[in-house]
């Protein structure tokens, strides 16, 4: 299982470039042209780390971010369709779908038909999804303590509202 230990090994992002500038400082384009006030691109580019990161420190469990997120809503939410999961992620039911097909196969969740609507079936974790779910909540927890390090507890909280404000954009 990874730890904060082996967390704390991985590299960190890159910085400004120096002065002098490392090899792969002067790889970078010196001239953006204003692409870095699109904040939409560093949206992408802190996603992009934070996917690769939390994917190889999930690997040992053999789960994915979007399983792990799946896992955390259904124990918080027993009996959860998969629709409202997509609503709450922003994507199609179908891509809610394939994840959720992989977690029952796994027999980490479970579906269970709703009696007043058989149309509709609710998921609930399985007893080995709920002890996978607390493995991989311990692994996020870990990440989120490294992503969040370099910034004040103040500019966490900051961020997590912008975050939030800008996730409930109507699409």
């Amino acid at each position: 299982m990874t730890t904060d230990a082996h967390l704390a090994k991985r590299a960190t992002p890159p910085s400004a470039p120096s002065a002098a500038g490392s090899e792969e400082d002067r790889n970078l384009p010196r001239n953006v042209d204003g692409l870095d006030d699109v904040i939409g691109l560093h949206v992408v580019r802190v996603y992009a780390l934070l996917t690769f990161q939390l994917e190889r420190d999930l690997a040992p469990l053999r789960l994915t971010p979007k399983e792990v997120s799946c896992l955390w809503l259904i124990n918080a939410n027993p009996g959860i369709p998969q629709a409202a999961l997509a609503r709450y992620f922003g994507i199609e039911r179908s891509s809610v779908n394939v994840v959720i097909k992989s977690l029952i196969q796994r027999e980490f969740v479970r579906a269970e038909q709703n009696p007043d609507d058989r149309r509709v079936f609710g998921l609930s974790l399985s007893d080995a999804g709920y002890d996978k779910m607390v493995q991989a909540k311990a692994i996020v927890a870990a990440h989120e303590r490294w992503l969040c390090e370099p910034i004040s507890s103040d500019a966490v909280q900051d961020l997590r509202g912008t975050l939030e404000a800008l996730a409930r954009i109507k699409r």
